[in-house]
């Protein structure tokens, strides 16, 4: 009898632990990936870069809207504020990058149709810019400058250095129809002096950086 009941335990303790095994068990808990995925839903976006200059110079960050290959609005955020920044507060309000490592930091959040806002970590300073778009007619796309994987151009004093861009797709003509690509965008800005024709962008905005010795 004890040999019998003994063995229906063990049955049943099988049985149990199988049944367990074979079901689906909720994990509430959120990793990168969830993460990451919820943030592209909602439409916002971060990029890092990683940066140093041999000479100390103040960073200044510039916005630059094309419309048909044409400069039709110029926004750097040290002309925007500096005359209303008393000079003895410029090293407080103006960050400049030195031979240490610094972080700039560029956050995108898609907010609607018609604007995708961003914001740009500069130390402690946050600067605020809204980029005016037309969703509802074109597809638009972030995309990273001239970086070879995740290394850059060298950082010159005085030279414009593109990190972003924010494209409109380029149209191309594929065994008889017209789709959208974005896939060359960065090295045809780069080089839209040089190319003829080929994937015409019609909007964007160029978003970078640059190194000021001295604020006149």
């Amino acid at each position: 009898m004890k040999r019998q009941t003994l063995l229906l335990i063990c049955l049943m303790i099988s049985f149990i632990s199988f049944s367990q095994e074979n079901r689906i068990e909720y994990n509430g808990e959120k990793d990168d990936t969830d993460i990451g995925v919820f943030m592209a839903m909602v439409g916002f976006d971060y990029h890092k870069f990683e940066m140093k200059s041999e000479k100390p110079a103040y960073i200044n960050v510039y916005v630059d809207e094309y419309l048909n290959d044409k400069l039709i609005k110029h926004f750097d955020h040290i002309s925007a504020n500096k005359d209303e920044t008393p000079k003895a507060y410029f090293d407080l309000v103006f960050t400049k990058l030195g031979s240490a490592k610094f972080t700039m930091k560029i956050y995108t959040l898609s907010k609607n149709d018609s604007i995708e806002k961003i914001q740009f970590r500069i130390g402690e300073l946050g600067l605020f810019k809204n980029l005016q778009v037309n969703k509802s007619k074109f597809d638009y796309s972030w995309k990273r400058g001239d970086f070879n994987g995740n290394i850059g151009p060298k950082i010159e004093i005085g030279k414009k250095i593109p990190l972003l861009f924010y494209a409109t797709a380029v149209s191309e003509n594929v065994d008889g129809q017209t789709v959208n690509a974005f896939c060359n965008v960065p090295n045809i800005l780069l080089n839209r002096d040089e190319i003829e024709n080929q994937g015409k962008i019609e909007h964007f905005f160029e978003i970078g950086i640059v190194l000021v010795e001295k604020i006149e």
